[in-house]
């Protein structure tokens, strides 16, 4: 009876494999010019020197991070205590942050500071979500009067992360033996939340939420930053 069940159950199996496998073939699509496609350098020059601005085929950073696309046509990436804005006319140009000061400080985005092992995303509002693991916060880049400011959406770096544990994050190794981070994360309003130091990087819905994977857990942190964990007990719990 047992053996009966168990090919009944891979027999299952393989047809709904088969199934799948068949609808993912009606949903390919088939491009004819692939050939004929090219790619080219979008951004950035060989070897800049360092944090370089103006003509996007001329500036460039050592500060590699994610990029994100704005709904006024101009795109943002991260780095290691900066955000980077391309305008619509072609030009780079620092929106926020100091290369050589990360650190913690909200305000005119001339003026503020970001953390390390930064990722953004936009939101619906045509500004934009910046994930600053290195300080424990969800942060936000908006404009005011035509000009850009940083504020706090979630958390508070009153907490600031281990700096091994973002090693560990960015290079998507191992937990070393020893490092480890006990501290709860606790849902709330605004600086009354608290995050662990695993982010990933920061994702946005239509109506503004953003998410975040945070250790084990989904996290979402609505418009207002009320943050509101979607599993409680971690992993799919």
């Amino acid at each position: 009876m047992i053996r009966l069940r168990n090919w009944l159950t891979t027999c299952c199996i393989l047809l709904a494999t088969r199934v799948a496998a068949a609808q993912v073939r009606e949903h390919v699509e088939h491009v004819e010019d692939i050939a004929q496609w090219r790619v080219e350098v979008f951004s950035g020059a060989l070897n800049p020197g360092g944090l370089v601005q103006g003509p996007r085929l001329q500036a460039g950073h050592d500060r590699r991070g994610p990029m994100a696309f704005l709904a006024t046509g101009e795109a943002c990436t991260a780095g290691d205590g900066v955000v980077f804005l391309f305008t619509r006319d072609g030009t780079v140009r620092l929106l926020a942050g100091d290369p050589e000061q990360p650190g913690y400080r909200d305000g005119p985005a001339a003026e503020s500071r970001l953390g390390t092992d930064l990722t953004v995303a936009a939101d619906e509002r045509g500004g934009l979500f910046i994930a600053d693991r290195s300080n424990r916060c969800l942060r936000r880049a908006v404009r005011r009067d035509g000009q850009w400011w940083i504020e706090t959406l979630a958390g508070h770096p009153s907490n600031p992360a281990d700096p091994r544990l973002l090693k560990v994050v960015r290079d998507e190794s191992p937990m070393e033996f020893g490092i480890r981070d006990e501290r709860r994360a606790s849902d709330g309003m605004g600086r009354e939340a608290t995050f662990h130091y695993l982010h990933s990087n920061v994702i946005a819905d239509r109506q503004g939420n953003a998410f975040l994977i945070d250790a084990d857990f989904l996290r979402r942190i609505t418009p207002e930053g009320r943050v509101e964990t979607l599993n409680p007990l971690g992993g799919t719990g």
